[in-house]
């Protein structure tokens, strides 16, 4: 039965590609096809499946950079429908500004710019700012439980 249940998951997760399609079909704003478009951006904006607190910095670029290009492909449905914008679509470049700003810290040792986040507005960057703090203070214990000294100090320098 299981295998059954995996088969019928696999054949009706809906992609981004039909949940466009579907969208293009209909004209009224704030659509099923568009609150589901915004659900599954939201999912690929969570920094942790990137490999960032693992270390795997170069999947967690290769991530980072599909969810820059998706924000990208989303923001005229989100601009002309400013309602959208709150709610997913925000919550999810809160994470990706938080992911991206992690990806600056770990490989250049600053805080990242809103440049650095764009597409991302002010108020999604400051949060993934603050939300980075969590996300250093993970690293330096990580860090300080391998004894690595020199992680854990960059950790506490103050930004540049």
């Amino acid at each position: 039965m299981q295998g059954h249940a995996k088969g019928l998951q696999e054949q009706y997760i809906p992609t981004a590609q039909v949940l466009l399609a579907f969208h293009t079909t209909l004209s009224r704003p704030h659509t099923l096809a568009e609150a589901l478009l915004l659900l599954l951006f939201a999912r690929l904006c969570n920094p942790e499946p990137c490999g960032l607190c693992r270390g795997d910095l170069a999947k967690a670029k290769g991530e980072l950079a599909k969810v820059k290009a998706q924000a990208h492909s989303l923001l005229p449905l989100v601009t002309e429908h400013e309602t959208l914008r709150s709610g997913s679509f925000s919550n999810a470049m809160e994470e990706y500004a938080e992911g991206v700003l992690f990806q600056v810290f770990l490989e250049e040792g600053r805080v990242g710019s809103m440049d650095d986040v764009a597409p991302a507005n002010a108020v999604e960057y400051v949060g993934g700012l603050l939300d980075l703090t969590g996300e250093v203070g993970r690293y330096a214990v990580k860090e300080a439980t391998k004894r690595n000294v020199a992680e854990v100090q960059k950790c506490q320098v103050p930004a540049k």
